[in-house]
């Protein structure tokens, strides 16, 4: 459903940005009809006999501050808007460099993240009630219904704009474990 909700947005590009196993992260992305390159982990490295032999060095997302950086190389590479909602300290790193950043507390309300985000969500109406209100233009909200009846209405779609529905809980709690 949250996934299904991001995408009627429009012109948006819904993915996933995590610091679980990339192998996992590309088998829920399959799961749900998302873009595969647009759902990111941290790469393991494994021998020939497809032992697992740990995290590979080189991936920023291996570290603190890593969705930041990979944030950073999607948008040189894109030059789309980024829109991140995520419940973690990692999210809020890469909230720093996203044109949004919205704190989600759908599953777990972390203080810190409910202090420091300069929007934060407790659902999906209020995720896209705050998407709309600061990009009106992806957007429609119908002021004469009610939040739970959140209206969206799609013109033709718009150039370049990703959302990373990391963290967002209703996607798979039991995947998210940052």
């Amino acid at each position: 459903e949250t996934v299904e909700k991001l995408s009627e947005l429009k012109g948006v590009n819904v993915g996933i940005l995590s610091n679980n196993l990339d192998i996992v992260v590309k088998e829920f992305s399959k799961f749900l009809s998302l873009r595969e390159d647009l759902c990111i982990g941290v790469r393991a490295v494994f021998n020939a006999q497809g032992e697992y032999l740990g995290l590979d060095e080189e991936d920023p997302l291996a570290y603190d501050g890593g969705k930041g950086k990979v944030i950073e190389r999607i948008r040189k590479q894109t030059g789309e808007k980024i829109i991140f909602v995520g419940d973690s300290k990692a999210d809020m790193d890469a909230g720093i460099v996203s044109d949004l950043f919205i704190g989600y507390g759908g599953v777990i309300e972390r203080e810190k993240v409910v202090r420091n985000a300069p929007h934060f969500a407790h659902n999906m109406t209020e995720v896209l009630k705050i998407i709309s209100e600061n990009f009106p233009e992806m957007t429609h909200f119908d002021e004469n219904t009610s939040q739970d009846a959140y209206t969206m209405r799609h013109p033709e779609p718009a150039e370049g704009s990703l959302v990373s529905a990391q963290s967002v809980g209703t996607l798979n709690p039991k995947i998210h474990t940052n």
